[in-house]
């Protein structure tokens, strides 16, 4: 690249790098507060509830950064025009093919990290995401040996502990199982310990009694026991096999046909295939679009808000078609092929555009609020861009 194209590139760089930050930043916190019930109430600890969450980081990272790369090209190529760089840039006979290759080549970085992350890191840390998540369901001890602390492992039953010793023996220990609807029963021991046998594992009650009452006829049988031993095994879920959604399997798994994923529901497991095959598309379809409205030079009596309006508006709609052709194709395969229909079409119409030398005007009516919006968008852009202290200078 020459200097006026690494300027470029560094400008566009700086700026997609924030974008990417501030909005998985956003996404990030969305995801984690819903597994957030569900680290608090089975008594696991910040950080696995950490360990847990950053496995949706990759997934939030593809799907952000096509966003994060239109937002930054239309940044960066108003931030050229306003500067008046784009006029001098066009007036030294620098046309749009070469303004567009520090975009093309961040774009075709952007496409290269989304293939890496949806056909190899995405599905290993949803798999690892799933897997986590039900060793968290399944942890008995987390979930039981909490000390004092009344713990619902589910509707109906409740477990509490008084203590916990360091040889592991449970003392001052409550279970009340309200969830037959003919009798409810309160175990209350002294001392107990888990035991693990093949046959399962169980909670041995020693010194205690039982309480069963007639929720019918309000009356109470109290039987006392030496030793009791209560099973767990409908619990712990040990034996339950983890299903693993399309989105959670690995792309070699995704051609095996015989897998209970495929066997329920082989459409939408075609369809995950080709999401992966099609995502790193976007980002060069984006760039494309920013560049093909925004990339010819105005004054700046010509408001660029209509040109920043058309790029989200067709940026959205390609992405809009390909989710349709996704959400389509799982009933209907032939609409698969809008997935890769609408980035490439995106792209080629772009660089028809760009090849024509012919600016896209918007009517008045439209143009106007246009304008105003995307004069907003801009400004606001900017303000935060010189916060953040990521405002580029020339070199």
């Amino acid at each position: 690249m020459k200097l006026v194209e690494r300027y470029i590139f560094r400008q566009t760089l700086a700026a997609f790098v924030m974008g990417l930050v501030a909005l998985a930043g956003v996404l990030y916190v969305t995801q984690a507060l819903r597994e957030l019930d569900l680290v608090t109430s089975k008594g696991q600890t910040l950080a696995i509830f950490f360990s847990m969450t950053a496995l949706w980081m990759p997934m939030l990272v593809m799907i952000i950064a096509p966003v994060a790369l239109l937002i930054a090209a239309i940044y960066t190529l108003n931030r050229l025009n306003s500067d008046s760089e784009l006029v001098v840039m066009t007036a030294a006979g620098m046309n749009q093919w070469r303004l567009m290759r520090p975009l093309l080549a961040l774009a075709l970085i952007v496409s290269l990290v989304i293939a890496g992350i949806s056909l190899y890191v995405s599905p290993r840390s949803l798999k690892a995401m799933r897997e986590y998540i039900n060793a968290v369901r399944t942890d008995l001890v987390a979930n039981i040996l909490k000390e004092g602390r009344f713990t619902e492992i589910e509707k109906g039953l409740v477990f509490h502990i008084r203590e916990r010793t360091t040889t592991g023996q449970l003392r001052g220990i409550l279970v009340s199982d309200d969830r037959d609807p003919q009798f409810s029963y309160t175990y209350i021991a002294e001392d107990g310990l888990l035991v693990d046998v093949p046959t399962g594992s169980y909670l041995v009650l020693q010194d205690g009694n039982i309480q069963r009452r007639n929720k019918a006829e309000g009356s109470l049988n109290i039987v006392k026991f030496e030793r009791y031993a209560f099973d767990l095994s409908q619990f712990s879920g040990e034996k339950d096999v983890v299903y693993f959604k399309p989105r959670e399997q690995l792309t070699s798994e995704l051609f095996d046909h015989t897998t209970l994923a495929y066997q329920n529901s082989p459409g939408r497991v075609i369809v995950e295939l080709n999401e992966r095959l099609s995502s790193p598309l976007y980002p060069i379809a984006f760039a494309a679009i920013a560049m093909a409205a925004l990339g010819r030079a105005r004054t700046t009596r010509q408001s660029r808000g209509g040109a920043v309006f058309v790029t989200i508006l067709l940026s959205g709609a390609t992405r809009l078609i390909g989710f349709a052709g996704a959400s389509i194709g799982v009933k209907y395969m032939p609409a698969i092929a809008l997935m890769y229909v609408a980035p490439i079409g995106a792209t080629l119409l772009a660089l028809v555009h760009i090849a024509s030398s012919v600016t896209f005007r918007l009517p008045r009516f439209i143009a106007d609020p246009a304008n105003r919006l995307g004069e907003a968008i801009r400004l606001a852009t900017d303000r935060l861009t010189r916060r953040l202290g990521l405002a580029a200078e020339p070199s």
